[in-house]
């Protein structure tokens, strides 16, 4: 468990992080980043890490962007050449810009270079753990390799992480890149929830948002037709809000005042629910899909991340 100065010390090194990120200073953000894993090797992913995640994965500067667009572009033009160049130049101004690497990786893939359309897509998620269209270009790339179970890996991943979900399952329908196996693809997305409400159930629980997830799944569970998805979420988050109370007892006002031992009555409460709802038959394997991680070595999140990312940067180098 991490001690108070160093959660003191941690805190200090986040809030002076946000300071130089709003300078666009690249190098001292990187540096305070070094120094957080140095400070604390076995912090574990909570809110705050999911802030700084964010913060590392988007661009650092605006011209950099801009160059990325420009790349779309030229890709969407089919002028594959110029979109590597113009995602080269971004990558020269922000090393860590995991959406230059993506039109790399798409400019390689709808050239047929899959090697080089693999290693830059891959770059992409070393940088950004969540990154939706890298896992379907992936996806895409072992199609075409005929890597049937990477294929469908990756495309539930994308599915899973996506704002816009429903997208990627519709489209993959429609993308040559799959062709052999859009039968095989109709029969997967029908496994995945179509109420709007339930992707809104996981959306706050990937988002460690526990208790609204809690107080939604009450709502919903008079109503939705996957009651045992919906009280697994409230499982869950409840789970969440014990870990939280358990390290930081202070935060009981975040959720309405109510004490550990009341969530953990709850938990126990939820769990005999749970149990009477598969003792009468109901099924569901909506949420371990919803809720999986994508599946990279889950020791730390954070610290993962930016390693590969210096093995990128190390890389770039040679």
């Amino acid at each position: 468990m991490m001690s108070n100065k160093n959660h003191d010390d941690l805190e200090h090194l986040i809030a002076r992080m946000y300071q130089l990120y709003n300078r666009a200073d690249d190098q001292g953000v990187y540096d305070i980043l070094k120094r957080i894993r140095e400070l604390t090797p076995e912090f574990q992913p909570e809110p705050k890490i999911i802030l700084v995640e964010r913060i590392i994965t988007q661009p650092w500067n605006n011209q950099a962007l801009k160059l990325c667009q420009e790349a779309e572009k030229a890709i969407q033009e089919k002028r594959f050449i110029r979109g590597l160049n113009q995602s080269q130049k971004a990558l020269q101004i922000s090393p860590f810009f995991s959406m230059a690497y993506l039109r790399i990786g798409l400019s390689y893939l709808l050239q047929k270079d899959l090697e080089n359309a693999f290693l830059n897509l891959q770059k992409a998620l070393a940088l950004d753990r969540k990154y939706s269209e890298a896992f379907y270009n992936l996806s895409r790339v072992h199609a075409l390799r005929e890597n049937k179970t990477e294929m469908l890996d990756y495309l539930e991943k994308a599915i899973v992480w996506s704002e816009k979900w429903q997208d990627y399952a519709s489209k993959s329908l429609n993308d040559e890149h799959f062709r052999v196996y859009w039968k095989e693809l109709n029969q997967i997305h029908d496994r995945f929830p179509i109420e709007p409400n339930l992707r809104k159930l996981y959306k706050y629980l990937q988002d460690h948002w526990f208790y609204e997830a809690f107080c939604l799944g009450k709502e919903l569970f008079l109503i939705e037709t996957d009651q045992l998805a919906v009280i697994e979420v409230m499982i869950s988050s409840t789970k969440g809000i014990i870990r939280d109370l358990n390290e930081h007892e202070e935060n009981v006002s975040i959720y309405n005042d109510q004490p550990l031992s009341f969530w953990k009555n709850k938990a126990i409460e939820l769990e005999n629910d749970r149990k009477v709802l598969i003792d009468s038959g109901k099924k569901s394997d909506v949420f371990s899909r919803f809720s999986a991680k994508p599946a990279r070595n889950p020791e730390k999140l954070f610290i993962v991340s930016n390693e590969l990312a210096e093995e990128i940067l190390n890389g770039n180098n040679k």
